[in-house]
């Protein structure tokens, strides 16, 4: 695979924390644009499609400011506190389920 479908860059995370939004011209299906697609304020576009990234930073610099449809709980997923308690969760399911075999 390519590497801009299985990569999301770590600033990501940041400009989703802003809750600002965010016109991303990447590969889709890829990693960025599923991670983006489902959350409010996120256009997700092909670069060829220039008619799309026009409409959408029209649309963005007509209305700017904080995205208010985007709850801070649907980012709280991607906090680096989050990801490191799935990764626990994940380790004791691996551990319990060796040790019961």
């Amino acid at each position: 695979p390519n590497v801009t479908e299985v990569s999301v860059p770590g600033r990501i995370y940041e400009m989703l924390r802003a809750q600002r939004p965010i016109i991303a011209v990447t590969p889709s299906p890829g990693a960025l644009a599923n991670l983006l697609a489902p959350l409010a304020g996120c256009d997700v576009l092909d670069r060829k499609d220039t008619s799309g990234i026009a409409a959408a930073v029209d649309r963005h610099a007509s209305s700017p400011g904080i995205i208010q449809s985007r709850p801070l709980t649907q980012i709280k997923q991607f906090e680096r506190r989050e990801q490191t308690r799935q990764l626990s969760d994940l380790l004791h399911m691996a551990i319990n389920k060796r040790v019961k075999t």
